[in-house]
């Protein structure tokens, strides 16, 4: 395979640039780049005709990781980070190893959770014959996401979740912090209830991650995706 390889400046490696493993017929294909050298973080861009240029990323909403097969693990634990993400947004399905265990959500700050009793939630739940019933609380030591799950295929958990955690120099002071979710559970006698809920940690906190888990046990399987929105 035919390729330009370009010398570094020091410690003797090489960089290459390598041409397609085929084409079609006697095809050729120039690439012209742009006479600037672009700003911090753009990216090269083609305008179909062979012309490069730079290229701001306007993806404000960006994946930041994907779990299709997880199970057996206590806790869903992840950092975030405040400078480059506004609010963030999970997605996915649980199941817990444990039969009607409940589904929590804690904010966490120098790599532990924060389980102060200043967490507030309250929920609306919702079931097949029309009826629904509400559940609120307030002085708690985690936020209730969801209530009790079954362990049984296809019972468990359906979350998406919404957070917005606080900044140092947001206004307030500490009016962030809360968390905004719609969702599902099916319980132990597979019994689907839908649910709208909404969460607050009324304290002062700048949260450097957050973590999902059953409020006993392990998780037995879940599947989900993390979300950023740019700051």
């Amino acid at each position: 395979m035919a390729e330009v390889k370009i010398a570094a400046d020091s410690g003797g490696g090489t960089v290459a640039l390598k041409g397609p493993a085929s084409t079609t017929g006697n095809a050729a294909v120039s690439l012209k780049l742009p006479v600037a050298d672009g700003s911090a973080n753009q990216h090269l861009k083609t305008d179909g005709s062979g012309n490069l240029g730079w290229a701001t990323d306007t993806n404000d909403l960006v994946k930041i990781t994907t779990i299709r097969d997880g199970g057996n693990v206590a806790a869903l634990t992840h950092n975030i980070d405040t400078s480059t993400y506004r609010a963030y947004n999970i997605i996915g399905a649980f199941e817990p190893v444990t039969d009607s265990a409940y589904l929590y959500f804690y904010w966490r700050a120098s790599s532990a959770d924060i389980t102060a009793s200043s967490y507030e939630y309250s929920a609306n739940y919702v079931y097949p014959n029309d009826n629904h019933y509400v559940e609120s609380a307030s002085g708690q030591a985690k936020m209730e996401v969801l209530q009790n799950a079954g362990n049984s295929d296809r019972e468990g958990w359906r979350l998406n979740l919404w957070m917005f955690p606080n900044v140092s120099g947001d206004a307030g002071p500490d009016i962030s912090n809360f968390c905004t979710w719609d969702g599902m559970r099916v319980d132990a006698s597979s019994d689907f209830r839908g649910v709208q809920g909404c969460g607050n940690y009324d304290a002062a906190a700048n949260p450097d991650g957050f973590t999902i888990k059953p409020s006993t046990g392990n998780f037995a399987s879940y599947t989900y995706s993390l979300y950023g929105l740019k700051a």
